[in-house]
C-alpha cells in the first residue's frame, strides 16, 4: 500500500482561483493517473463497491442505475450481477483500462459537463466522491446535467465537514480558523489541502465545504435531501454506514406544491420529524421536533401556506404557538444564504385544524424551504411515570406538532 502523502494547507484562494487550478492541473489525464489511483488508495475499491451496491439494492432500487465517476466499474459489475441495468462512465482513461473485460461495455469516457445521455434515462444516479473535485461556477452546470437525465433520485457521497443534520459529525474543520470562519459565512473554504511535494490538490479536491453549505447548494437547484430516509440507511446495521466519514445524500428534485403526510412524504421532508404514525386506517401524521423544515414549489408568484395539524398530545388538552417561516436562497454562487419571504404565528389547540397564512410573494423558479418552529415542546408524562401508564417502555420524544398536509396553495 502506498504512503499516503505529506499535506500542506493553500494560501486563501478566491473562487477564480479555484476554477483556474482546476483546469490548468486536475481536469488532466495526467492527473488522474496510476499515481493518483496509488495515492488515492483506489487499488481496491471493491469494499465500496459493495456497501453502495447494498444501499442501491434495499433502499434505491431502480431499473437503470448510472454511476458517475465509476472508476474501474465495480459497482456497476456488482449491480448488473443483480439483474440492474448498471452502467457507468468516468473521466480517467487509466481508470477504465483497468476495469475487467466483461463489464467495459458498460463503461465509457465522458466529460460530466457534457453527459452523453438523454433526458430522464435513468431511475437513479450514483456520484461518489466526485463533486467535491469540480469547483462552483462548474458544479453550477454539472447539477442541472444529473437532474436532467434522472428521473429518480440521486445517491451522492462527499466528503464534507463539520455537523450534520441528521446527527453524525463529518470531517474535522477545528483545527483550521478559517475553514470555520468560511462555514459560518455559508461559503466554500478558501484555504485547499494540497501535497507537499507537488503543490497540487490533494485527491483533486477544489471544493471543500461543510455539510450546510452541500445541502443549501442542491436547494439552490431544486434538490432535496430526503433526511428521513438517509437516516435510516446510515443507521442500517447490515450497511454499516455508521462508521462512513462521508456525507451521504438521497437527493430528490423538489416538483409538488404540497406533502400530504403518507409512505413517500420523504421526498421532500428535511429535518426535526420523528417516525410516520398511523392514527387511523390509511391516515397519517407526523409529529415535529421543536423545529421542522420542508421543501415545496409554489406553482404561482403570490401563495398562501396551508397546514392541517394537531397541536399538543391526545391524552390530554394542551395548546401551542407555531411559528412559520418562509425562505429562498439568494442568487450567490458560492455564499449562500437564505432570504425570509414570509414569517407569521398561530396558536395550536388540543384538536385537529385547518390553519392559513397570509399571502406572500416568492419567486417560483426556486425551492421554497418552510421553517416550523413551535414553542414549548412536549415531553410525555409516561417518560417521569411509566407506572401510572402501566408501560414498561417510555416515550421521550419531545412532541410538538402533528402534521398530515402542508401545501403552498395560489392566492
Amino acid at each position: 500500500m502506498a504512503k499516503t502523502p505529506e499535506t500542506m494547507l493553500s494560501a486563501p484562494l478566491t473562487v477564480k482561483d479555484r476554477e483556474r487550478l482546476y483546469f490548468d492541473t486536475v481536469l488532466t489525464q495526467e492527473f488522474y493517473d496510476s499515481r493518483y489511483i496509488e495515492e488515492a488508495g483506489w487499488e481496491g475499491d471493491c469494499e465500496s463497491a459493495a456497501l453502495k451496491a447494498r444501499v442501491v439494492l434495499k433502499y434505491l432500487r431502480g431499473e437503470t442505475v448510472l454511476d458517475c465517476g465509476c472508476a474501474r466499474g465495480n459497482l456497476v459489475s456488482t449491480l448488473r450481477a443483480q439483474d440492474i441495468s448498471a452502467y457507468g462512465f468516468d473521466f480517467s482513461l487509466t481508470f477504465l483500462a483497468l476495469a475487467e473485460a466483461g463489464i467495459k461495455r458498460h463503461l465509457c469516457a465522458s466529460d460530466i459537463r457534457r453527459l452523453p445521455f438523454r433526458d430522464r434515462l435513468f431511475d437513479l444516479i450514483v456520484c461518489s466522491e466526485v463533486l467535491e473535485h469540480l469547483p462552483v461556477r462548474i458544479l453550477d452546470e454539472v447539477i442541472p446535467q444529473l437532474k436532467r437525465i434522472c428521473r429518480g433520485s440521486l445517491f451522492i457521497t462527499l466528503p464534507a465537514q463539520g455537523p450534520n443534520i441528521e446527527g453524525r459529525y463529518g470531517f474535522g474543520m477545528d483545527h483550521v480558523p478559517s475553514w470555520i470562519e468560511d462555514a459560518r459565512a455559508n461559503r466554500t473554504f478558501r484555504q485547499l489541502v494540497l501535497v507537499k511535494s507537488t503543490g497540487l490538490p490533494h485527491c483533486g479536491h477544489v471544493t471543500l465545504a461543510s455539510h450546510r453549505w452541500w445541502r443549501d447548494k442542491f436547494a439552490q437547484h431544486g434538490l432535496n435531501r430526503a433526511v428521513p430516509l438517509e437516516t435510516t440507511i446510515n443507521y442500517d446495521p447490515e450497511i454499516g454506514l455508521i462508521a462512513w466519514p462521508f456525507c451521504i445524500l438521497v437527493l430528490c428534485e423538489v416538483r409538488e406544491s404540497e406533502i400530504v403526510i403518507g409512505p413517500n412524504d420523504f421526498r421532500q421532508l428535511g429535518t426535526g420529524w420523528y417516525d410516520m404514525e398511523e392514527w387511523q386506517p390509511q391516515e397519517y401524521v407526523r409529529w415535529t421536533r421543536s423545529a421542522a423544515d420542508c421543501m415545496l414549489r409554489a406553482d404561482s408568484q403570490k401563495v398562501r401556506l396551508s397546514l392541517e395539524v394537531f397541536g399538543g398530545p391526545k391524552e390530554k388538552i394542551y395548546s401551542n404557538v407555531l411559528n412559520c417561516s418562509i425562505e429562498q436562497l439568494g442568487d450567490d454562487s458560492d455564499e449562500l444564504h437564505w432570504q425570509v419571504k414570509a414569517q407569521f404565528g398561530f396558536v395550536v389547540e388540543n384538536q385537529w385544524q385547518k390553519l392559513e397564512s397570509p399571502a406572500f410573494k416568492v419567486d417560483p423558479q426556486k425551492v421554497v424551504r418552510v421553517r416550523l418552529h413551535a414553542s414549548p415542546t412536549w415531553i410525555p408524562e409516561r417518560i417521569f411515570n411509566n407506572n401510572a401508564w402501566g408501560e414498561r417502555s417510555s416515550d421521550s420524544r419531545q412532541l410538538t406538532v402533528a402534521y398530515r398536509r402542508i401545501a403552498l396553495v395560489p392566492k
